[in-house]
């Protein structure tokens, strides 16, 4: 962590060449230079004291990411409805009878729900994420169809299909429309994602896996990540950057948020970052203390080694020459 009074976060992180770099707007940064024996350097830059001003997790009225198009439809005064078009196609756009007349698990379909946002895969595809206040949403239902659930892959198991209170729900979608199954579930609010060279997904956000005991609508149990195999259906990789163990803070309060993922597959590197408030143990620490409210954060894995990037490599390379 990294951060003095009032909020500090962390926007967007990258990796180049074992060195990892996260900053903001306001010029906040850390740059971590991994070597090859994982031994860590560590420099810092920008005014740790100066505010961070976006909120970067504010609910989106919509938007356009490529040829996506998506927002909430208010059918209701009480009720929001999601809605998204690509390929000429309209997904979701129900009205507040079919909500009400829905056969798909716990209807009557009646929370609030939306699309927050849909980020571009490397194959082009949409990944549609929508949030939902709770269970009864229509999110569940496959996005042509209010009658039938979507299937579910990783995250589900864990998560029960989001359950009480803020829920995100993804949803593969290809450019022409087509909506490729399972989808994923999570706890919280889920804000980012990145792959790696083999398709394999990391999503990152507020609670994600947890069930948010003791505070349902705030998730105190911190940032967490889930990485999926390529098709979704199973969870490789689930962690949480949460409160400390003992420590108690004010009912509500959150633990942290991920906003932004970085996969390097060649080095074997990820990193994720935002903001994490309250005291953490951590490897390497920038600070010894908590600087005060919601402190920058950056945390560096190593998900294998480039020893085993190239052996990956060498026995694709000899699986297509057999082809």
């Amino acid at each position: 962590t990294y951060g003095g009074p009032g909020d500090q976060w962390f926007a967007g992180v990258r990796i180049r060449r074992g060195k990892v770099q996260a900053a903001n707007k306001e010029g906040l940064g850390l740059s971590v230079t991994i070597n090859e024996d994982d031994t860590v350097s560590v420099r810092r830059s920008g005014n740790p004291n100066l505010p961070s001003k976006k909120d970067f997790y504010q609910t989106t009225k919509g938007g356009k990411t490529g040829p996506f198009s998506y927002r909430y439809n208010q059918v209701d005064p009480i009720l929001p409805l999601p809605w998204l078009k690509v390929g000429g196609r309209e997904l979701w756009g129900w009205k507040l009878q079919h909500a009400k007349k829905a056969e798909a698990t716990y209807a009557p379909l009646m929370s609030d729900s939306r699309i927050r946002r849909v980020i571009i895969a490397p194959n082009k595809n949409g990944v549609a994420i929508g949030s939902a206040d709770g269970g009864n949403t229509c999110l569940r239902a496959h996005p042509y169809d209010i009658n039938r659930n979507l299937k579910m892959g990783a995250g589900f198991n864990q998560t029960g299909g989001g359950g009480g209170g803020l829920s995100s729900w993804l949803f593969n979608i290809t450019p022409r429309g087509q909506v490729i199954e399972p989808g994923m579930v999570f706890r919280g609010q889920v804000s980012c994602a990145a792959w790696d060279e083999w398709g394999r997904i990391m999503v990152g956000g507020q609670g994600v896996m947890r069930n948010g005991r003791g505070s349902i609508f705030g998730y105190d149990d911190g940032a967490g990540i889930l990485m999926a195999s390529a098709d979704w259906e199973k969870s490789i990789l689930q962690a949480h950057f949460g409160k400390k163990a003992g420590e108690k803070r004010p009912k509500g309060s959150s633990g942290g948020q991920i906003v932004s993922i970085a996969i390097d597959s060649k080095s074997g590197l990820a990193a994720v970052c935002g903001y994490l408030s309250g005291q953490f143990d951590g490897v390497e620490q920038v600070q010894d203390k908590p600087g005060g409210g919601k402190d920058a954060f950056l945390a560096v894995m190593r998900l294998w080694t480039p020893e085993d990037y190239e052996q990956a490599k060498a026995a694709e390379k000899e699986a297509k020459s057999k082809k």
